[in-house]
């Protein structure tokens, strides 16, 4: 063999064994809104980091990260204003999805000013002193259960139902009051 192929297989063997380099995919970019949030969600082929890059215009944005590595990225953005289009991107470790130079978009709800229904059903008779209370109302509200004035539960309602397992005083009489409440 003479030097000149000995310099071809070398260069054949490097070829055959450097690492393969693939570049970090985004997908399924979205944003779910209410009137002052933003669940702005993505997907990316590997672990990676989130960053939400969001603003009234391109020019000026705020962010917002996450150094968790992830494939199904989540940030949530609040204190926005409602009835207000924003523009924003994603990026996630060091690859930019901002739609092909375009921006995605998102448009915030209404500023919710009615006070959120609430379906319970409680039982005038309970044995023991365990009450499991199950309801209904609107997503995101959060749902206080108050047992002789003092609070006893907590739950933010999620798919429209909650549920709140409460004690109650012992071998006597308590008074349930269940209230729910959201940003209005």
């Amino acid at each position: 063999m003479n030097l000149k192929q000995v310099l071809v297989i070398l260069v054949l063997l490097l070829f055959v064994n450097m690492p393969v380099v693939s570049a970090l995919e985004i997908s399924a970019v979205t944003a779910v809104t209410t009137d002052t949030t933003a669940t702005i969600t993505w997907d990316t082929d590997e672990p990676a980091d989130s960053f939400a890059y969001y603003g009234k215009q391109m020019s000026q944005l705020d962010s917002k990260g996450d150094s968790a590595l992830v494939i199904n990225h989540s940030l949530i953005v609040k204190g926005l204003d409602a009835e207000t289009e924003y523009k924003y991107k994603v990026a996630s470790g060091n690859v930019e999805n901002d739609n092909k130079g375009a921006f995605y978009s998102f448009k915030t709800k209404e500023k919710d000013t009615v006070a959120p229904s609430l379906k319970v059903e409680l039982l005038s008779i309970v044995k023991g002193n365990k009450l499991d209370i199950q309801g209904e109302s609107e997503d995101g509200a959060v749902v206080t259960v108050f047992v002789n004035g003092q609070i006893a539960g907590k739950a933010t309602v999620k798919n429209a139902k909650f549920a709140i397992n409460i004690e109650l005083l012992a071998d006597q009489e308590n008074e349930v009051k269940v209230i729910a409440a959201d940003s209005s």
